[in-house]
């Protein structure tokens, strides 16, 4: 299962790369951020952590082997240091180059083929032998059993850079966790969702009506980090009538104000629909009422709502348009 390509970040909903690009922090690259995701991160923590070069560096000490380099311990430059090949040559090698993997040994040395072991493991991966390559794949491939009990074929190169390490079953079981605490599978993960994008998303169909007037979210709920925001919305959701299952539906009492506790409630759909901007007021009696209202409370037997709106379209007074009777000798309403 692959992570997910689009991330809510800063209000805005964008791709991974994008918000890569707007709000990553110091050294956080595509790579970077798969890695973190691996290891359970938070996504937008992912993306705004940066990354702390001083420790990754510390991570490599003299003597250690990879793939064909041993470590001597001079540091050449701020990001290279220099190690030892088995044929005896020296090079200056990347230090991230060395911990992804994808620097294996000298020019020379990576032409020849490393041993492949049954038995190496590489994360919940066991090796079994080497396959020969499909036709698409120029890359050597491995069978290996996984510790769930698949057997998969996958790429070498991805086993020794940490791009695989497990048939699958690894990645479905940090979706859940990750799931469960970000309260991905919340009923009201949507309707937080679908609140930020119509505030902060200008390419959001319903943008123009909130965030393009001004409606915005207060800051309880928008805190990102370990979704806390979401969580507070939940907990005051779950104090002020709403339940799983209830039907009602998140409104709020003033329309030129934002969502916060304040000024939201949970009513039913009719409740909501009365409530909104482009109803239709009326004066009757010295008071202003809804007009559908007023067709429910003042009108007479058999009035709907849209015969009233048409009676008034047609100059009638609103007493008259009211009050006066359905005329059920035609076949359409007067």
């Amino acid at each position: 299962m692959s992570a997910p390509k689009y991330i809510v970040i800063g209000g805005e909903n964008l791709r991974v790369g994008e918000a890569i690009q707007k709000y990553g922090a110091v050294g956080v690259t595509y790579n970077v951020y798969n890695q973190r995701i691996r290891r359970d991160w938070d996504r937008v923590e992912a993306i705004t952590t940066s990354v702390d070069k001083s420790q990754i560096k510390n991570k490599i000490q003299k003597g250690m082997v990879f793939g064909y380099w041993t470590v001597i311990g001079t540091r050449a430059t701020k990001d290279k240091i220099t190690c030892k090949c088995v044929c005896k040559a020296e090079e200056d090698v990347n230090v991230y180059s060395l911990l992804k993997g994808s620097s294996l040994g000298c020019r020379t040395c990576r032409q020849v083929k490393l041993d492949v072991n049954k038995g190496d493991k590489y994360g919940r991966l066991s090796i079994i032998k080497e396959v020969d390559p499909a036709k698409s794949d120029s890359g050597r491939q491995v069978k290996c059993k996984c510790d769930c009990g698949n057997i998969i074929v996958v790429r070498l190169h991805s086993l020794r850079t940490e791009g695989t390490q497990s048939c699958g079953c690894l990645r479905k079981e940090l979706d859940e966790l990750r799931s469960k605490k970000s309260g991905l599978k919340h009923p009201l993960r949507s309707v937080w969702v679908f609140m930020l994008r119509r505030c902060y998303d200008t390419r959001d169909l319903a943008y123009a009506s909130y965030g393009g007037r001004g409606i915005k979210i207060c800051k309880e709920w928008r805190i990102k980090k370990d979704s806390i925001g979401f969580f507070n919305f939940v907990k005051w959701a779950e104090a002020n009538g709403w339940s799983e299952g209830c039907g009602l539906t998140i409104d709020r009492e003033d329309n030129n104000k934002g969502y916060s506790p304040s000024n939201c409630r949970w009513v039913d759909w009719t409740t909501q629909a009365r409530n909104r901007r482009n109803n239709i007021w009326i004066n009757y009696k010295g008071n202003s009422v809804l007009a559908i209202e007023a067709v429910e409370k003042f009108g007479v037997e058999g009035l709907s709502y849209p015969t009233f709106i048409r009676r008034l379209d047609r100059g009638w007074s609103i007493t008259k348009a009211l009050t006066k009777n359905i005329d059920t000798s035609k076949h359409r309403l007067t």
